[in-house]
């Protein structure tokens, strides 16, 4: 790198050098002079709900006026504005604390007052509005006891947030006012600030009146610190780093972006202490802890790096720590290298992070070195040198598929597709169901059949019902399982349950009873839960469910395995289901069809589904088909499209990935291609590149990239788009990679990622050694959680059948040794 290019990367990570980002812009909330985001114009909608509200709360305004508990102050302000003979910010706002509405319509109070009154008039009345509570008991759907009052010094955060949209909106029209208009807004505000709160409130709305925003800040009230809502709004007034200096104290609260966004504005990188005391608040969610770390990762300067170096294991902030070192390199190895010399609780994380980040840029920390103090540069110098690695093999002695794969010019390698069209599936719905298994679908109970077994509904109403509403609860499969099939039957068409909570247990007896006639609701429920109600499908064999089949074997991986199972239950007889769509138009439909069919042709054989399809619609119909079953499955195998890989898996970062001989290894591009065959793999369709990939290269090598791999899935917050980084183990794993997995699996669960443990046994399972197999028993015979083991048993029992166990033989295996050799005995020093 030179040293221009250095000095132009440095300029362009200062903190003098921070724009607010797009996103940001658009979520800010405007100040005068800032950023021009027009306020839009007035929601008619909502004014005119607004409108209506008043005039249909007459009576029940009128019970607060005569309340005797209710302020004389305010309720004179309120009548004479109601009647109109002296229109007030004070009674205007009175009527709107009066006035029940839904939080996203209130905004359009500072509409209705401005079109009537003019926009100083609007912001006097929201300053009034926070002064002031409308007090009453709920009991169901009865008010009473209502009382209009002014509110004292205590703090009352609910009512500070329920006020907040009418103010943000005459905040955004002050801020593309005209100047007259401004200046009379400023005047009509400046007697509004007897008190800690209206001070607050007047400095947001006109935040370009720096004094006032001094004020509030240079002596600041209990109210702001107790008050969170009301402390947001004074940060959101700041804008210079001094006002905060001397406002002191804490952030307050988990900020939504609209506050980030207009505290960055305000402050600049000078926000970063407040962004980071937000991830050390105890109780913030993990929604709130991730938008503060991505918003330090936007804030150039070290004190914003360092904020989210110093929380290097939080799953939530480490994603935005990797963003943050991408995206300001010199900062992060600057800082990094800082860290990692100081020492100290995260200096061995920062070590790390520095190894991983100068793989990354070799040219620019070169060229850096000079920038850094000189105990961090030696730092940097120790792990510049790498040792251990080996020369790349040349392109030319690698495999094509690692040069030049296929998916770099798929539409040059595949041939035009030719069409049959108009062709139709013949065949009713038919149902495959497996011995017993009806027998057991119809026993299966669920806690909506156990409630209602034996209530007492009539029958004849639950029918009407049914037909006139649809009964759009999932308690409806009672009636269907009680009452006549006969009168019954026909109104299963038109159930269409709104939730399905415990939807497999409760539809299946459904299904047993109906059969094909149950198809339009199981299919709804499958279609709404893939992952967990595909399985609903397995019995029945239509036109729409080996569609939907076909688009789940390839599209989502939750659902791959219930649609693997349905191919392989229904086999030939699914050819004629797919056939239309396999030659057919070119597209997705097609696409997925050619998919399916390949599938069952891997169990069944080419020539039975050709036969199948000459069966069905003739020889020119099966020609396309046997065309499509003879393609180059490298190709055919491609999704529809190429995912991209993620920052976190950049090659420079990983071990090398060595060939069997030669003492070469595979040079950077072809990792890279290696990293797309996994990410295009899932469990049960593994890409038809990776055997060769296993082949070339040396399987200690490949566990060991493997592995690492996945340490970077796991720090970038183990995103679930790219959970492949996972299931790659249990292609490139081997022994080592298993006893690693199986702690981090146990504890998972207990880390909220239940899902993902269970994912991690399928790993277990596809690496299938005997210590997979031992791991995975004592998962199933010592983990707290009940569906763990559960299916971890199931995978020993998989397992056990691939390598050939009988029942006694998986006995012995399991049997812990003790230490002790094959003749029972061991050696005691």
């Amino acid at each position: 790198m030179r040293r221009e290019e250095l000095e132009v990367l440095v300029a362009r990570e200062s903190e003098k050098s921070f724009v607010l980002p797009e996103a940001w812009r658009r979520a800010v909330h405007p100040r005068r002079g800032g950023v021009r985001r027009p306020p839009g114009k007035a929601d008619k909608a909502a004014v005119a709900q607004l409108e209506a509200r008043l005039a249909r709360d007459k009576d029940w305004i009128e019970e607060f006026l005569a309340a005797p508990g209710s302020d004389a102050r305010l309720v004179a302000a309120a009548r004479a504005h109601l009647d109109g003979s002296a229109p007030s910010p004070l009674g205007a706002a009175a009527v709107a604390a009066m006035t029940p509405a839904p939080p996203a319509t209130t905004a359009a109070w500072a509409d209705v007052w401005g079109a009537a009154h003019g926009l100083p008039f609007a912001a006097r009345a929201v300053v009034e509005l926070f002064g002031i509570e409308a007090r009453y008991l709920q009991c169901g759907g009865s008010r009473s006891d209502p009382a209009i009052t002014v509110l004292g010094s205590a703090p009352v955060p609910y009512l500070t947030e329920q006020r907040r949209p009418p103010a943000d909106r005459v905040r955004a029209l002050l801020a593309a006012a005209g100047d007259e208009t401004y200046r009379a807004a400023v005047e009509a505000l400046a007697d509004a600030r007897e008190d800690e709160r209206r001070r607050i409130v007047v400095a947001y709305l006109v935040p370009t009146e720096t004094g006032w925003v001094d004020e509030c800040c240079g002596e600041p009230g209990a109210l702001a610190g107790r008050d969170s809502f009301l402390r947001s709004m004074l940060l959101c007034s700041l804008s210079v780093p001094e006002q905060f200096l001397r406002l002191g104290g804490t952030a307050g609260i988990a900020w939504p972006p609209s506050t980030i966004a207009t505290v960055a504005e305000g402050l600049g990188p000078a926000a970063a202490p407040l962004l980071a005391e937000v991830l050390d608040r105890p109780h913030a969610s993990a929604a709130h802890r991730r938008a503060a770390a991505a918003a330090l990762a936007e804030l150039p300067g070290d004190a914003a790096f360092r904020a989210l170096l110093s929380r290097p294991g939080d799953k939530h902030v480490r994603p935005s720590l990797l963003k943050a070192m991408t995206r300001r390199p010199v900062c992060g190895l600057r800082v990094l290298a800082a860290c990692a010399y100081e020492g100290g609780r995260d200096a061995e994380a920062a070590r790390q992070l520095l190894a991983g980040h100068i793989a990354a840029h070799p040219e620019l920390v070169t060229a850096a070195l000079p920038l850094l103090d000189e105990p961090a540069a030696a730092v940097v110098r120790s792990l510049l040198r790498r040792p251990g690695r080996v020369p790349a093999a040349p392109a030319g002695e690698l495999p094509a598929l690692l040069t030049t794969p296929p998916w770099q010019d798929r539409a040059a390698a595949q041939p035009g597709a030719r069409v049959v069209p108009g062709l139709r599936v013949p065949a009713a719905p038919a149902a495959q169901w497996l011995p017993g298994e009806r027998e057991a679908w119809a026993a299966t109970r669920s806690p909506y059949l156990r409630h209602h077994a034996a209530d007492g509904h009539d029958m004849d109403v639950d029918m009407e019902a049914l037909r006139r509403y649809g009964l759009e609860d999932l308690s409806s499969a009672q009636l269907f399982l009680r009452g006549p099939v006969e009168l019954l039957r026909p109104l299963l068409a038109a159930w269409a349950p709104d939730d399905y909570w415990e939807g497999e247990k409760t539809l299946r007896p459904v299904a047993a009873r109906y059969g094909t006639d149950a198809l339009p609701v199981l299919t709804r429920a499958a279609v709404r839960h893939p992952a967990t109600m595909a399985g609903l499908l397995l019995p029945f064999r239509d036109a729409g469910t080996a569609r939907l089949m076909a688009d789940r074997a390839v599209r989502l991986r939750t659902a791959g395995g219930p649609a693997r199972a349905w191919f392989a239950r229904h086999g030939v007889a699914a050819v004629p289901l797919l056939v239309p769509d396999a030659v057919g138009v070119p597209g997705p439909a097609r696409r997925l069809a050619e998919h399916a069919l390949r599938l069952v042709a891997a169990a069944h054989g080419d020539e039975a589904v050709r036969d199948a399809a000459a069966d069905a619609y003739g020889e020119e119909a099966a020609e396309v088909v046997a065309a499509a079953l003879g393609a180059d499955p490298l190709l055919t195998a491609l999704p529809e499209r190429m995912p991209g890989l993620p920052e976190w898996a950049d090659p420079a970062v990983l071990p090398q990935v060595l060939l069997r001989a030669g003492g070469q290894a595979l040079p950077a591009g072809s990792v890279r291609h290696a990293l797309t065959m996994l990410a295009i793999s899932r469990p049960g369709g593994v890409y038809p590149g990776v055997p060769v990939l296993l082949d070339l290269c040396d399987p200690g090598s490949l566990a060991e990239f493997g592995w690492a791999l996945f340490e970077r899935w796991r720090s970038a917050g183990m995103p679930a788009r790219e959970s492949w980084a996972l299931h790659a183990l249990g292609l490139l794993g081997d022994d080592g990679t298993v006893r690693r997995l199986a702690p981090v699996l146990r504890s998972w669960p207990g880390e909220g990622a239940h899902h993902r443990a269970v994912e991690g046994l399928d790993v277990l399972a596809a690496i299938g050694t005997g210590e997979a197999l031992a791991q995975l028993h004592g998962i199933a015979q010592r983990v707290r959680f009940k569906a763990l083991k559960a299916r971890a048993q199931e995978r020993v029992t998989e397992v056990a059948r691939r390598l050939g166990l009988t029942a006694e033989q998986l006995g012995d295996r399991l049997v812990p040794d003790l230490g002790l050799d094959a003749a029972g005995s061991t050696v005691v020093d």
